[in-house]
Formats: structure tokens, sequence, C-alpha cells
């Protein structure tokens, strides 16, 4: 089972970084949580304009890969679905930050600014549930 995992994992991340958003909003509501990473609080991350980046990944196994390097203190952490989207999106959009979407080890994954992931997560939860 865990060869099998392991595969799944290394499918996932070898996806577009467009294809793995859409598996994070499925998974994530699916699952109605979100994963990020913890280091003494919540871990940003900033990209070379100095956007602050709050980073999201559906699953556990997928934050712990990127728990190298500056990283490598850090590790995985999960909120329900709806404190993220009615605590944390307002939040990160009234300091003007972005969410990264499923972040690996070898791709920067996708900003997007937080309203809008946040429309796409409930847009999928309206049309499943």
């Amino acid at each position: 089972m865990a060869a099998l995992r392991e595969q799944e994992v290394a499918a996932v991340c070898s996806l577009s970084a467009d294809e793995r958003v859409d598996y994070f909003i499925k998974r994530a509501v699916g699952y109605e949580e979100v994963w990020g990473i913890k280091e003494d609080g919540w871990k940003l991350s900033e990209n070379s304009s100095g956007l602050k980046v709050f980073q999201v990944w559906p699953f556990d196994d997928y934050a712990q890969l990127c728990c190298v390097g500056e990283w490598a203190r850090c590790v995985p952490a999960s909120m329900p679905l709806d404190l993220f989207l009615d605590t944390f999106i307002p939040n990160l959009n009234e300091q003007r930050m972005a969410v990264g979407v499923f972040y690996t080890p070898t791709d920067a994954g996708v900003l997007m600014p937080p309203y809008d992931l946040a429309k796409r997560l409930r847009d999928y939860e309206d049309e499943w549930y």
C-alpha cells in the first residue's frame, strides 16, 4: 500500500501547476480541509517581488515534501476548509498576500489572489453538494 501511495504522490506532483490546482480544489472540498506548514505559527513564503504567500496543499504528504531546506524545521498542519474560507481568506486579502496553491520541490505552483481561490472552492462545493 505504501508503494502505491508513493506512486500516486509522484504522479500528482508531475502534473502541471494548473492541473494540481484542480486536484487541490477537488480534494480540499472533498475532505473539507486544507494543509499548510507551520514553524512557530503558519509559515509564509515570499516571491521575488516581495509578495508574501501562504502556501496550501490538499494533503500532508505533499506539504511534507516541501519541508526541506529553509523549511526543514516546518511540519504539515491542517485546518478545516470552513476556517480557511471564513477566516484565513479575508485575513490574507486584508494583508495583501497571495495564496500559493500546491507548490512542489520542483515547481512553484500557482499564485492566486485569496478571493479567487475561495470562489473556485465555493463554486466546486456548490457543484457537488
